[in-house]
Order: structure tokens, then C-alpha cells, then sequence
């Protein structure tokens, strides 16, 4: 995302999974191109001709992640107007208790 853009990163829960999405006000990704991003090594084209910095292993790793602990990953974005990518999990106990963690106030509940 350039400068003066913006990136949100969003996490709920959906009966026995828990989505993480991360989304931004980028340049967006054609749709020729959004099921390579998460191919080792693809850059998307705005990538490459605006010398972006990177080799394109990030979005792989997060799907080899993604999937192998039982989740899957997407993209959803249309060109000029950013992009939004979801991971998700299953919820599984451990899980549960992070992402209540995460979502509670600094301090805790005690406000120590």
C-alpha cells in the first residue's frame, strides 16, 4: 500500500473457524493474477514494473501454513481498489484462547 493508504487487519470467529483477514487500499491485483500470488516465486505485474521490493515467497508461506493446520486461504480484489486477503483456521481449543486474548483490553480484564 503507498504511502497515505491504509491497512486493516480484522479477526472474528464464524462457528468452528476463526478468520484473520488483512486488508488495503493498494493498487488492487488483477484476476488473471490473484491465484498465482500464492504460487512461490509469481510477482504481480504492478510488483516487477514498480520495483517493489520482494521474491514472492510470503503469500506462500502463509497458504503452506494456512494449510497445514487445516485452513485455506483467498483473495478478493478488483484493480484501483485494493485488496483484501482471508485466511482461515479451524478453532480449535488453543486457538479459542489466543484469539480471545487478542481480542481483550490492554491489561486485562483487571486493568492492573
Amino acid at each position: 500500500t503507498p504511502e497515505g493508504g491504509r491497512v486493516e487487519v480484522r479477526v472474528r470467529s464464524e462457528d468452528d473457524r476463526v478468520a484473520v483477514e488483512v486488508a488495503d487500499t493498494g493498487p488492487g491485483v488483477p484476476a488473471a493474477e490473484q491465484e498465482r500470488l500464492f504460487e512461490r516465486f509469481f510477482r504481480a505485474e504492478h510488483a516487477v514494473a514498480g520495483a517493489i521490493e520482494g521474491i514472492g515467497l510470503g503469500l506462500a508461506i502463509v497458504r503452506a501454513i494456512a494449510e497445514g493446520h487445516g485452513g485455506e486461504v483467498g483473495v478478493r480484489s478488483e484493480p484501483g481498489a485494493g485488496a483484501t486477503f482471508t485466511m482461515i483456521l479451524p478453532l480449535t481449543p488453543a486457538l479459542a484462547a489466543a484469539t480471545d486474548q487478542a481480542a481483550a483490553p490492554p491489561g486485562g480484564a483487571g486493568g492492573r
